[in-house]
This record gives structure tokens, sequence and C-alpha cells, in this order.
């Protein structure tokens, strides 16, 4: 691959990591139960003209749905007791063992 190419491919990666990190900050303070936590996909596609396949795009959206729902708004709590959620404590799914991939 050209190197020109090859920086601008890992420069793309850091800004996508960038954005699902920003994503789940904001989830991280919204309820599991709003309904907007989840991408607007369908409207994206509607929008969408690029190469990406529409399929594509519907499974990366699923996919990182399916990760952020361990960032989720909870009642602070002691250490080594679990959240409203039971899965996660309220500093977050690092330090219940979970990551974003």
């Amino acid at each position: 691959m050209h190197p020109p190419l090859r920086l601008q491919l890992r420069n793309l990666d850091q800004i996508l990591l960038s954005l699902l990190d920003e994503r789940a900050r904001i989830l991280s303070g919204i309820p599991t139960t709003d309904p907007g936590r989840k991408p607007a996909v369908d409207d994206m596609l509607r929008r969408h003209s690029g190469p990406f396949p529409a399929r594509g795009v519907t499974e990366v959206f699923a996919a990182v749905d399916r990760h952020c729902r361990g960032f989720a708004l909870t009642a602070v709590v002691p250490d080594g007791m679990e959240s409203a959620r039971g899965t996660e404590t309220a500093r977050g799914p690092e330090s219940a063992g979970g990551t974003l991939s």
C-alpha cells in the first residue's frame, strides 16, 4: 500500500475510535430506557449516498449500539456493589472488566 494512503487510513481509524469513545461517554449520562440512545440508522440510510453498503452501515451501528449498552446512567454505589443494571458499577464498564471491543 502506498505510504500516504496507509497514513490516511491510520488517521481515519484513530478518528473512528475517538468518535466511539465520545459516544460511550455521552451514553454514560443517558438512561438505558431512553429511546434516543439507539442510533437513527433508518434516517442515516435514507441520506447515505456513499460506497459503503447499506447492510454494512446497519451492521456497524448494531455492533456499536450493542457494545455501548454497558454505558448507562446508574446510581453511585460503593465499590464492590452492583448498580441498578446489575452489571456495571457507577464508575463505568471498564471497572467491571468491560471494553468497547
